[in-house]
């Protein structure tokens, strides 16, 4: 092979790479209880998985930062280093099946209280 071909051969696998689905990916179900927007921005998002309060967070502005209704959603926590924000980031599915569909419908750092 050719210098080109090589690196046309990597550019596709470092595309592929970037743009695939992560195969880790923990899913539960969660129950939105409330949701508030801050005075200096924040969005927070009241619930519970299974019997654990938790609080979900994004920045008020930012695509997919959502204040989200009562409800029961499908959480999906993402890897390391795969979201928008720098912590353990989570989206939100409104029903199980959008999921593979990559419906999401907001992201937020997740604090489990």
């Amino acid at each position: 092979m050719n210098a080109r071909a090589i690196s046309l051969m990597a550019l596709i696998i470092c595309v592929l790479c970037l743009t695939a689905r992560p195969v880790a990916q923990a899913k539960s179900q969660v129950t939105v209880t409330r949701s508030e927007t801050t005075s200096n921005g924040v969005v927070i998002v009241y619930g519970k998985q299974g019997e654990t309060s938790i609080e979900l967070q994004c920045n008020a502005g930012m695509l997919y930062c959502t204040r989200l209704p009562e409800g029961s959603y499908v959480m999906i926590e993402l890897p390391k280093n795969r979201g928008v924000y720098d912590c353990a980031d989570v989206r939100l599915y409104k029903h199980a099946e959008d999921v593979d569909a990559g419906n999401h419908i907001g992201e937020y750092c997740l604090e489990r209280k």
